[in-house]
C-alpha cells in the first residue's frame, strides 16, 4: 500500500469514498481517506508487535477504508474488545479495544486533543504533549517557590475511571466541540464521541485470562458492576483522553480560591494557605458529589507544611530536592532481578528497554541506591557481557555485533588461560 500521500487532495478522497457507497446507502458523514490513513498510521507506531494490527495490515488499504465507508455511512459497529485483569503494582481490570476501534479511536482523540490543548489550563498534565511526570513536578517546585511558607497537601479521586457519570463527560465534550471545534467533519465528530460514550465494552467483550483474576478485584474497581451509563474502561484511548474535561472543572474549581494547584490524572497537589485548604476541601468534597458525581478518596490525604515536601509522580519533592519514590525503587530493583533471572529467554532489546524506563527517571532525581542496586543485579549476570552500560549518563544499551565477537573472543581467552593454569 503507497503510504506517500503527499499530492493527494481531499476532494479526491471524498469522491473515492463516494463511490464506493451504494444509492441505497446515503452518505451521513463525509470523512476525509487521507485524515483517517494518518490516523491509521499513528496508530501503528506503538502496536507493531499486537496480532490484530499484522491481520489489519495484512488486508492492506481496504481495512482502513472500510472504516471510513461505515462512518460516513453511520453503521459502523463495535468489535469485542479483550478484558483482563492486571495484578501489577495492584490489581487492575482492563478492556482493551480491538486494533480496528482503535483506528477510529485515533481518528476521534486527535481531534479531541486539538480542542483540549486549546482549553487545558497547564497545571493538567497529563496525556498531553509537553507533558507528564517531570513536567507534572517542575510545576510542583514552581508551586513551593509561590508558597514557601505555605502548606502542601495531596489527595485523589476514589475508583476514579470506574466513576465517571458518562452523561455529565457527554454534555461537557460535545460544548466543547461546538465551541471550540471548526473541522468539515465536525457533526461526524460529535456524532461518534456519542456513540462511545454510549456503548458499554463489558457486554460485549473476550476474556483473556482466568475468571478467578476478578476474585481479587474489588468491585467497584470492574465495569461489570457498573449501572448504565457510568465508568470508562482502563486501557481506551477515549478514557485517558476525555476525563480532561472532569478534570479541568476540578482544578478551576481549586483555583477559584486562590490556591495553587497540579493534576496528574486523578492525583493533585494544592499548596496555600492551612485554613484555605481545608475550607476548600469540604466544600470540594460536596460540590464533586453534587456536580460531577465523583467521591474523593477517604484514606488517601497528606497535608504538611511545604518544607517537609510531598510524594507525587514517582517522587519525593521538597523545596530543591528530587528524591526517587521508595515504592518506584523497590520495583525498579525487583523487576532488574527478574531480567537478570530469565536472560536466558528475554530478549536483550526488551531488557534493556525496561531498565531504561527506571533508569531515566534518575537523570533528574537523588537515586543512587536504585542505580547502584541494577548496576549489582546486572554484574552479577549473563547480561553483563550481552548489554553496556554508562552510569554517568543513566542508559543501558544491548552490544554491537562486533563488540559482543569481542567480548566472546575475550573470554575464551581468558578461560583458555585459566585453564593452562590448571
Amino acid at each position: 500500500m503507497n503510504w506517500n500521500n503527499k499530492n493527494n487532495n481531499n476532494y479526491r478522497a471524498r469522491g473515492i469514498a463516494a463511490s464506493r457507497c451504494n444509492e441505497s446507502s446515503p452518505l451521513r458523514f463525509s470523512i476525509s481517506d487521507i485524515d483517517m490513513l494518518k490516523s491509521a498510521m499513528a496508530c501503528q507506531k506503538n502496536k507493531t508487535s499486537s496480532l490484530d494490527e499484522i491481520r489489519f495490515e495484512m488486508k492492506g488499504g481496504t481495512a482502513v477504508l472500510g472504516i471510513v465507508d461505515d462512518m460516513n455511512a453511520g453503521t459502523y459497529s463495535f468489535i469485542p474488545a479483550s478484558a483482563f485483569v492486571l495484578r501489577r503494582p495492584v490489581p487492575r481490570e482492563v478492556l482493551a479495544a480491538a486494533y480496528r476501534d482503535r483506528v477510529r479511536q485515533t481518528w476521534e482523540m486527535e481531534r479531541m486533543e486539538r480542542i483540549l490543548e486549546g482549553i487545558l489550563p497547564t497545571n493538567v498534565t497529563a496525556n498531553r504533549k509537553g507533558g507528564g511526570c517531570l513536567y507534572a513536578t517542575n510545576r510542583v517546585f514552581e508551586l513551593f517557590d509561590a508558597y514557601p511558607d505555605g502548606w502542601v497537601a495531596k489527595f485523589d479521586l476514589q475508583g476514579f475511571f470506574m466513576s465517571v457519570d458518562k452523561n455529565i463527560l457527554l454534555k461537557l465534550a460535545l460544548d466543547a466541540i461546538d465551541l471550540h471545534y471548526e473541522g468539515e467533519d465536525k457533526e461526524a465528530l460529535a456524532y461518534y464521541v456519542k456513540d462511545e460514550l454510549g456503548h458499554r465494552v463489558q457486554n460485549d467483550c473476550k476474556l483473556r485470562c482466568s475468571p478467578k483474576e476478578w476474585r481479587r478485584l474489588p468491585a467497584h474497581k470492574s465495569m461489570f458492576t457498573q449501572p448504565e451509563g457510568r465508568g470508562l474502561p482502563i486501557g481506551n484511548l477515549p478514557s485517558q483522553v476525555l476525563v480532561q474535561f472532569l478534570l479541568k472543572e476540578i482544578v478551576d474549581f481549586i483555583e477559584g480560591y486562590g490556591l495553587g494547584v497540579v493534576d496528574f490524572a486523578d492525583d493533585f497537589v494544592t499548596v496555600g494557605d492551612k485554613g484555605t485548604i481545608l475550607r476548600m476541601m469540604g466544600e470540594l468534597r460536596r460540590w464533586l458529589a453534587s456536580e460531577l458525581h465523583l467521591t474523593l478518596h477517604p484514606a488517601k490525604f497528606y497535608m504538611q507544611p511545604v518544607r517537609h515536601g510531598v510524594t507525587f509522580g514517582g517522587y519525593r519533592l521538597s523545596p530543591g530536592r528530587r528524591i526517587i519514590g521508595k515504592r518506584t525503587e523497590r520495583r525498579a530493583l525487583a523487576k532488574a532481578h527478574w531480567i537478570c533471572s530469565h536472560s536466558d529467554t528475554l530478549p536483550p532489546e526488551k531488557a534493556a528497554a525496561t531498565l531504561n524506563s527506571y533508569l531515566g527517571r534518575a537523570r533528574y532525581c537523588e537515586a543512587g541506591k536504585m542505580v547502584k542496586g541494577i548496576r549489582e543485579e546486572l554484574e552479577g549476570s549473563e547480561l553483563q557481557n550481552i548489554l553496556w552500560y554508562d552510569w554517568r549518563r543513566c542508559i543501558v544499551r544491548v552490544r554491537t555485533r562486533e563488540r559482543l565477537k569481542r567480548t566472546c573472543a575475550r573470554e575464551v581467552i581468558r578461560m583458555r588461560k585459566q585453564y593452562n593454569r590448571i
